[in-house]
């Protein structure tokens, strides 16, 4: 019993002076990673704006509803020049019949180079596995806001706020989640070199704009020919 108490001793503090071993240079820290840096001044921007400064919102005339999806535009609130996001909702029931599946996918509309597209079956069940669940606009209490209800049992609905971009999964009356509830998204393109800057706030690119195209770092430089999509 003693030999085996001191060899486990003696094996963590082998792990111990490994771990003391780490040369801590060869990682970068979040201030020395361009994607990083930028995003936490873009939320620094943001949060410190109480309220008034966010970069999406929804265009209301672009909202169409067809059996299970919607889809519509989500603008750029300080540069209108910009081409707007696409968004689109799937709804689906679940394996008992019931509401509570919800897929949503925000895009870049005509992108400079494609995009990365998650393949079916991949990570989530492939859709024609899984049973459509036709919704329906639903009045909301106020302007502003798009509400979505579930033909399925469950008492589902979704609701999107259009200025800021917000959206809602809620049911049975209570709210599950909200997606960029502190207006927080940050969808950066891929652009030529050289493109002109956007009139205001789009993404974090615009708080920072250092590194997009190549960065350096341990003697090492990697290059982003598209940009910092």
């Amino acid at each position: 019993a003693g030999r085996r108490l001191l060899l486990a001793l003696w094996c963590s503090l082998a792990c111990l002076n490994s771990v003391g071993a780490v040369d801590k240079s060869k990682f970068r820290t979040c201030d020395q990673g361009s994607f990083c840096r930028r995003y936490r001044k873009y939320i620094s921007k943001v949060e410190t704006s109480r309220g008034s400064e966010f970069a999406h919102e929804i265009d209301a005339a672009s909202v169409h509803l067809s059996g299970n999806k919607l889809s519509a535009k989500v603008a750029q609130v300080h540069d209108k020049s910009v081409k707007p996001l696409n968004l689109e909702l799937r709804w689906f029931k679940d394996v008992q019949g019931r509401c509570g599946i919800t897929r949503i996918v925000v895009t870049e509309e005509a992108p400079l180079h494609p995009r990365f597209q998650l393949r079916e079956g991949d990570v989530v069940l492939p859709e024609a596995q899984l049973q459509h669940d036709a919704v329906a606009l639903a009045p909301s209490a106020g302007g502003g806001e798009t509400k979505v209800t579930s033909s399925a049992p469950g008492d589902c609905e979704v609701v999107i706020r259009h200025r800021p971009f917000e959206v809602d999964f809620r049911a049975g009356g209570k709210v599950l989640q909200r997606l960029n509830a502190r207006h927080l998204m940050n969808f950066e393109r891929y652009r030529a070199k050289g493109a002109a800057a956007h009139a205001g706030l789009v993404d974090a690119t615009d708080v920072d704009a250092e590194h997009l195209w190549e960065e350096s770092f341990g003697g090492h430089t990697d290059s982003k020919p598209r940009g910092p999509a």
